[in-house]
């Protein structure tokens, strides 16, 4: 019977883990350290550098937060790292302390691995704090006050002009909150109300969907009704959640369980808590997701920033409490890809004083902050990427076809080498170190031919000052032989490239080798 030729025309889908086989034709069974750009290309994933000074504290940095006033935009960046709550000075570039003898870890759980990482709430341009270990704080961007008198909230919220407060040792199961709009932040505990009773361990995460209040015990969602002072349990049907995952995503609320990913989302035309449901968002890489075990759920981070459409969620697939594997969800061209990061504890921003955008992450193993999306190298060295397509077996399964040329169509920076691999029923047979010396000046007009062709130079940036000449380059890989399944992998140590489209042919007819009257 005939058989078409594929012809992928635009990478724009998502890293999946699933039987190579079962996957679609333009997504990846490894896609390591790229990202899927607004165009629809496959590109190298931007590179990461310090965010200027050490913290000079010689501990992790535990948390890591931003805010602009509206009014006067001044703007106030926060770290927590060891005993110290810190202050960054961009004039400087330095940290400073601005509260010491605070808790390091929290030694409630009886895990001293378990970093204390505070929460964040602003309620009229005052940054509010808590960690669930020391007092209730704020911080006006000069003086750092404390409330001995309020319970040790280990999670704030602010929403509809109300600020919410959960998780202290004394009432473990009881959500706090203040009238609407009161005059300060200062003291939450004017409402209350128990979520739960005593059953399914105390409250262990809160954030909003909308005007939805939701906090989490260990194998259910509740929405709140401030207005009855009540607790509404949602049909979630997961477990184990982990409070440093959760992020906005849209309309949607996503976060990390000892099952995997999820999602909470509004249903159409229902009310209260039936208008909320819950869906995984891993199923295809749960190779990956299911390494995450009770112990360690909260070694990880996950936050949304909207300006870049990315949500990180970084978790620890070790067991050794540092997160080590980074998974990617682009909202905007609904993919995901697998980054290696270094191990690290909190995402955010920073706004400059000249109105850039920093995307910042804190580091889990050392007094750093970092700039993430901002080079072409990982603190000079070179980031190693790698893509692997599905085994294509043009959907006859186990029958055998002549494969004529494999085509590939890229773009990649200069002094950047390029190990192409075509394997075909699980065995390399075909193998290429695509190199700078191999592009040449002039494009033909036809014929492709197995090396690369023309030049076609674009000029861009991340930062203004930082250029990257790209290069064209497309590969004819001849076959000419019969396999069952085929697929391509292309790998590098580092520099920049992106990969546009591919194209497999075959012959007219798929083929039975031994035939029907050689069977045995």
């Amino acid at each position: 019977m005939a058989v078409k030729p594929i012809n992928i025309r635009r990478f724009d889908w998502w890293l999946n883990l699933s039987t190579t086989s079962d996957i679609g034709d333009n997504q990846f069974s490894v896609c390591k350290n790229m990202f899927y750009n607004q165009r629809g290309q496959l590109q190298t994933r931007y590179g990461i550098k310090y965010f200027w000074n050490a913290v000079w504290s010689s501990k992790p940095v535990s948390s890591y937060f931003f805010f602009q006033r509206d009014d006067t935009g001044a703007t106030t960046a926060l770290c927590a790292s060891g005993t110290n709550m810190y202050k960054y000075d961009e004039w400087t570039s330095n940290w400073s302390s601005i509260k010491s003898w605070l808790t390091e870890f929290e030694t409630a759980t009886g895990k001293t691995t378990w970093r204390t990482r505070r929460d964040y709430a602003v309620y009229k341009n005052i940054i509010y704090l808590t960690n669930g270990v020391n007092s209730y704080a704020s911080y006006d961007g000069t003086t750092y006050t404390q409330y001995a008198t309020q319970p040790k909230y280990r999670y704030i919220n602010m929403n509809t002009d109300r600020l919410f407060g959960a998780w202290d040792d004394t009432n473990p199961n009881t959500l706090y909150y203040t009238d609407a709009a009161p005059l300060n932040g200062n003291i939450i505990d004017t409402n209350a109300v128990v979520v739960g009773g005593d059953e399914l361990g105390r409250i262990n995460w809160l954030n909003e969907l909308g005007n939805i209040i939701l906090t989490a015990k260990s194998n259910k969602i509740y929405s709140i009704d401030v207005a009855n002072e009540r607790a509404e349990p949602i049909d979630s049907q997961t477990w184990g959640y982990s409070d440093r995952s959760i992020a906005n995503v849209w309309n949607s609320l996503v976060y990390l369980t000892e099952r995997g990913i999820d999602t909470l989302k509004p249903r159409q035309s229902l009310a209260w808590a039936s208008a909320l449901e819950s869906k995984p968002l891993d199923e295809d890489v749960r190779e990956l997701t299911t390494k995450i075990q009770e112990l360690n759920l909260n070694a990880n981070c996950g936050r949304y920033i909207k300006r870049l459409g990315n949500y990180y969620i970084t978790f620890d697939t070790n067991w050794d409490d540092i997160p080590d594997t980074t998974l990617v969800y682009n909202s905007m061209v609904k993919a995901r890809t697998q980054y290696t990061y270094p191990s690290l504890y909190d995402y955010w921003f920073y706004i400059t004083s000249a109105g850039e955008y920093k995307y910042i992450i804190a580091s889990a193993t050392e007094d750093r902050i970092y700039e993430i999306e901002s080079w072409f190298d990982d603190l000079w060295e070179s980031i190693e990427h790698e893509i692997k397509s599905k085994d294509f077996d043009f959907w006859e399964a186990g029958s055998f076809k002549t494969y004529e040329f494999i085509d590939l169509i890229w773009k990649k920076s200069k002094n950047l080498d390029i190990e192409v691999n075509i394997e075909v029923d699980g065995e390399i047979v075909w193998w290429w170190l695509i190199t700078d010396s191999m592009i040449t000046e002039t494009k033909p007009s036809e014929s492709l031919g197995i090396n690369p062709i023309g030049i076609d130079t674009l000029t861009w940036s991340v930062d203004t000052e930082d250029w990257v000449d790209i290069y064209q380059y497309i590969a004819r890989i001849p076959l000419y032989s019969t396999w069952s399944t085929v697929n391509f992998q292309m790998k590098s140590l580092g520099g920049t490239r992106t990969i546009d489209n591919a194209r497999i042919m075959v012959d007219a007819q798929s083929i039975d080798v031994f035939g029907y009257n050689n069977i045995v």
